[in-house]
């Protein structure tokens, strides 16, 4: 999995002739997500995987993606021609049984999407790399495969007790236009070799298997070219795509590209399989203003997935899956390129992430649309076409005033803030003026110079697949009120509430928000919006000894979502001491601190603690309040295992 976000920012909307058989995605198994994570972890016992699936299952992401081994299921060079392979390696639990894996998805009623890769120690000294002399054994280790887990395979009359959802796609290494392929170059006649030795043996033992070339979003236009030139479109069924960036609209940009790629080569309704998407996060913090340049908030994640599926699946595009990477992730960084940030359960229990939670909800609208028969009809024309305002996808909006002629809106999706939608400001006789929302759900919109009005309309937009209400704001604004309701398709539909997961729902305890206002500038105190943070650390809470008077080293830190301020405000600093279940908390006033916006002020607090208790960074408003800032709190709970060791002096 190669993870590189694409800075792409508008969603290409791709007009003309819309083929026969570029529809909606047909199935309930549409949304799911990429086990290997899940797989390979070994600090995670294979008993425990049940946990995990048992969240899949209850959303209804009824389809996963599961990589097969060649490597570890054919250890031993074929005898004369005879292949053997060992399905259940390592034993009936093991991670390495492909019996025990398939065995677990059908369980909770998952399907298995296979993904095929390694290349066993007799066929090559690399288990990543593999040449034209052995393509043929290694269709053949497909062909048993299919053999064994298709429609009729032998598995499922072994396993009588099991759901019957045999596999019926079949995905080539990955990512095969990256060094990812196994000549370690992209090359695509090779590749169209190896698909042309593949397909013969796999039609042969599943007639109605699917195969899949697996091709990232780099260069894929000029890879195509070259891979149907070389015969590879003929010896393939669709593909398998994986459209990494950092929103929906650019997802879905990847989307249509490829869509328009493919009727250009002469393949309108090859199937789109999504099996391989998503984005790093931080589980708690602000995250970055932008997944083009950071970890964004898991909220904001949230909401990019679950749209681009929602938005995906009701498309002309033809896309018939969207699998998200990955089920879960060690969430530390030993893994490369941030992936052990990519889980959507978390990794100690299996309990659905704010994306994970967004999905199962996804993944149950669509499963009611198509029970309903409503997704054919009520298709969203990304790839070709204009879609009718009533079957956009509903966006929220809330808007608060950040002075005379501005208003700061809040976006969001399913209750998440969503990045890469637009801010709209309309109005008799101006320019429409756009500005695109951040990983925070945020953009402002001024009104500037220009023939005179007293009043503006302000929408939220993706360009062809979802729209806010639309607010009319007086002039100077006092107010704004709804014009036009959001679109409400036919189906379940997300909460366009704003009490949900706010700018940041995975803010650490004590950390709370408020707004700052379109450029740092002052605001009213009134706006509610929220983007200021206030932060707490204790650099040495171990060297405190309960109950004596000691140091504590400190660093507050006030900041206004990354923009340039240098306005200061003081602080309380005060220790909460720990009390009993049910008794009220007292603060104990130590101290007063300035601080100033995105700097670090490092200060020294005396106090007697004990193990347990908190030291408070506090902002009090007065009645009158000078500042523009709410009540602002964070908190770093200490610990007292041994005593206070004092500085050594430094020797002159």
């Amino acid at each position: 999995m190669r993870l590189v976000l694409l800075l792409t920012t508008a969603l290409a909307c791709l007009a003309g002739f819309v083929p026969q058989g570029a529809l909606a995605a047909s199935s309930a198994e549409y949304i799911g997500v990429n086990a290997q994570p899940l797989m390979k972890d070994a600090t995670i016992d294979t008993t425990r995987w049940d946990t995990y699936y048992a969240q899949l299952e209850a959303g209804r992401m009824g389809i996963s993606r599961l990589q097969v081994s060649w490597h570890t299921t054919e250890l031993t060079a074929p005898v004369n021609g005879v292949h053997t392979y060992n399905w259940n390696f390592g034993g009936s639990t093991s991670r390495d049984s492909v019996d025990y894996a398939i065995a677990s998805f059908a369980k909770r009623g998952i399907r298995a999407a296979p993904l095929f890769a390694g290349v066993p120690s007799w066929a090559s000294k690399n288990t990543y790399r593999m040449t034209s002399a052995n393509y043929p054994d290694f269709a053949k280790f497909i062909a048993a495969f299919a053999t064994r887990y298709g429609p009729g395979g032998a598995f499922w009359a072994e396993r009588p007790e099991l759901p019957y959802l045999p596999p019926y796609d079949y995905e080539i290494w990955t990512e095969a236009n990256s060094t990812n392929f196994w000549t370690g170059t992209p090359n695509p006649p090779e590749y169209a070799a190896a698909m042309k030795v593949i397909q013969p043996a796999l039609k042969a033992a599943q007639p109605k298997s699917v195969l899949l070339a697996s091709l990232g979003w780099e260069n894929i236009n000029t890879y195509l070219d070259a891979f149907f030139a070389a015969g590879g479109g003929d010896a393939i069924d669709g593909i398998g795509f994986h459209p990494y960036a950092p929103h929906a609209p650019a997802i879905m940009s990847l989307v249509t590209g490829l869509r328009s790629k493919l009727r250009a080569l002469g393949k309108p309704g090859f199937p789109i399989m999504i099996t391989e998407t998503g984005q790093p996060v931080v589980y708690t913090g602000n995250g970055a203003a932008s997944a083009g340049i950071g970890r964004v908030t898991d909220a904001a994640r949230a909401a990019t997935q679950s749209f681009a599926a929602d938005a995906l699946a009701r498309s002309n595009c033809q896309v018939e899956q969207f699998l998200a990477y990955g089920i879960t992730g060690s969430e530390t960084n030993k893994e490369p390129i941030s992936e052990g940030f990519m889980g959507v359960l978390r990794h100690a229990d299996g309990v659905p992430f704010l994306t994970g939670a967004a999905l199962q909800r996804a993944s149950l609208r669509w499963a009611e649309q198509v029970a309903a028969g409503n997704p054919a009809k009520d298709t969203l024309k990304l790839c070709g076409g204009n879609t009718e305002d009533s079957k956009l996808l509903p966006l929220g909006l809330v808007l608060t005033k950040s002075g005379a002629t501005c208003v700061v809106g809040r976006v969001t999706y399913d209750g998440n803030p969503i990045e890469g939608a637009r801010l709209e400001f309309q109005a008799t006789g101006r320019a429409t003026y756009s500005q695109e929302i951040n990983a925070y759900g945020r953009a402002e919109v001024c009104l500037t110079d220009g023939p005179p009005t007293e009043t503006f309309d302000v929408i939220a937009k993706i360009p062809n697949a979802g729209r806010s209400a639309v607010y009319r704001c007086d002039l100077p604004v006092t107010g704004c009120k709804e014009v036009m309701p959001p679109p409400i398709p036919p189906g379940s539909q997300p909460t366009l509430n704003d009490t949900g997961n706010g700018d940041d729902p995975t803010t650490t305890p004590g950390e709370v928000l408020c707004d700052c206002g379109g450029n740092a500038r002052q605001v009213p105190t009134e706006i509610k919006a929220c983007s200021w943070t206030a932060a707490l650390t204790v650099s040495r809470p171990t060297r405190l000894k309960a109950g004596t008077k000691s140091a504590i080293v400190a660093r507050g830190r006030l900041a206004c979502a990354g923009q340039p301020s240098k306005q200061k405000f003081r602080f309380v600093v005060a220790v909460r001491k720990k009390v009993k279940k049910g008794k009220k908390a007292k603060d104990t006033k130590i101290r007063v601190v300035t601080l100033q916006s995105n700097r670090t002020v490092k200060f020294t607090v005396t106090a007697k603690v004990k193990k347990g208790d908190e030291l408070v960074l506090l902002h009090s408003v007065a009645k009158k309040p000078k500042t523009i800032l709410p009540r602002l709190r964070a908190t770093a709970v200490l610990k007292a295992p041994g005593p206070y060791k004092k500085p050594k002096a430094k020797k002159k």
